[in-house]
This record gives structure tokens, C-alpha cells and sequence, in this order.
């Protein structure tokens, strides 16, 4: 019996019955599901700042997805809405006036830029990748992070420090700024992100 070459396998039964046998290098397709994500009490982005003496923390609220490629994440995008920037550690006139300047021109100027993002570019079962944006600025920037990643699950806590100046962030800066050292406020911002959510 001839057979055309790259032609499959062909097998015959008792009966003159033929079958057809798959080629052994045919790939799986892979399986991508999307995780949407917003902030609740389940998924939260903690913030702290600090000065000489003192330090101050806060919230942001945030939405955005995640990609997972057979049971790996492989892919997303967070979007951080700067407008609803909210110390938690102060109360009354002194919590305004915290949470308005930090919305103003000296920090994150949120009239011009109310949001800011990062796109995840990569998961090494470690430490994500991805590129941050904040004002103008993007920058790429690589931190720890625990995934877990079950059937209808997606679960994360990660935590990151920036240096705000290389953001355009530059009020009350020692490096920028020769000013008293009680007026300074340092240039590292920390985030704490948890993440709970179903598909």
C-alpha cells in the first residue's frame, strides 16, 4: 500500500476497519482565563510614606485583570485611581489636609494624572514583572510576590517600594532640596497589594 509522504498513520483492524493516528508532536492548545479584579475588602493596596520621626499609611482603590495561562499567571493590568488616595491613620482636619496634598501638584497631581497603572509582563514563580506608570513616568520594575492559582481561585500578596523622585515626585526630597532634616520626607513610597478573586 502506498501512503503520500507526511500523510498520518493509518491502521487497519481484523475487519479492513482503518484508523487514523494523530502525529505524536500535535501541542495542546493552552488555556487562558481572565481574573477581573477590584478593591474590596478582599483585594486592598495598603500605602506608607514617611518622614523624620513619623510615617503615615493609607488606601487606593484599584481594577483591573490578570491573565492565567494553564494554572500560570502570565499577563495583566492594575489601574490605580490616584483620586481616591485616602490616609487611614488620621482623622478630622488633619486627615483632609493629608489626602488633599497628596492629590496636589506637590505629590500626584490628580487633576492632570488621576490614575496611574501597571502592566505585568512576567511571573517567574517568584517575583513579578511588569511596567509601572505614575504622572508621565514608566518604569519597569521587578518585586516578590506569592500566587496561588486554583480552578476558580486567584490569590496574591506582593509588596513594593519606589523611589517617587524618579516619578517626577520630588517635594521636600533631600535630594533635591537642601532643606532641614525635619522637613524632609523620604523619597521611598511602599505598596502592600492582597488579592482575593474568583473568575
Amino acid at each position: 500500500m502506498l501512503t503520500s509522504c507526511g500523510s498520518p498513520d493509518k491502521t487497519s483492524d481484523v475487519s479492513g476497519n482503518t484508523a487514523t493516528n494523530a502525529p505524536e508532536n500535535i501541542k495542546k492548545s493552552n488555556i487562558t482565563t481572565k481574573y477581573s479584579i477590584k478593591s474590596d475588602d478582599k483585594n486592598k493596596l495598603k500605602w506608607t510614606g514617611s518622614a523624620v520621626g513619623k510615617s503615615h499609611y493609607g488606601s487606593v482603590d484599584f481594577d483591573g485583570y490578570l491573565s492565567i495561562e494553564n494554572g500560570v499567571l502570565k499577563s495583566g493590568e492594575i489601574t490605580f485611581d490616584l483620586t481616591s488616595i485616602s490616609s487611614e491613620d488620621l482623622e478630622g482636619d488633619w486627615k483632609k489636609k493629608l489626602d488633599n496634598h497628596l492629590k496636589d501638584t506637590a505629590f500626584f497631581f490628580t487633576d492632570k494624572y488621576p490614575t496611574a497603572s501597571l502592566k505585568i509582563t512576567q511571573f517567574d514563580g517568584s517575583n513579578i514583572t511588569g511596567n509601572l506608570s505614575i504622572k508621565d513616568v514608566t518604569k519597569e520594575i521587578t518585586f516578590p510576590a506569592t500566587v496561588s492559582v486554583s480552578d476558580s481561585v486567584f490569590i496574591s500578596t506582593s509588596s513594593f517600594t519606589i523611589d517617587r523622585t524618579e516619578y517626577g515626585i520630588v517635594y521636600a526630597s533631600a535630594n533635591f532640596f537642601d532643606i532641614a532634616k525635619d522637613k524632609v520626607i523620604s523619597d521611598a513610597i511602599t505598596f502592600d497589594v492582597s488579592i482575593n478573586t474568583k473568575k
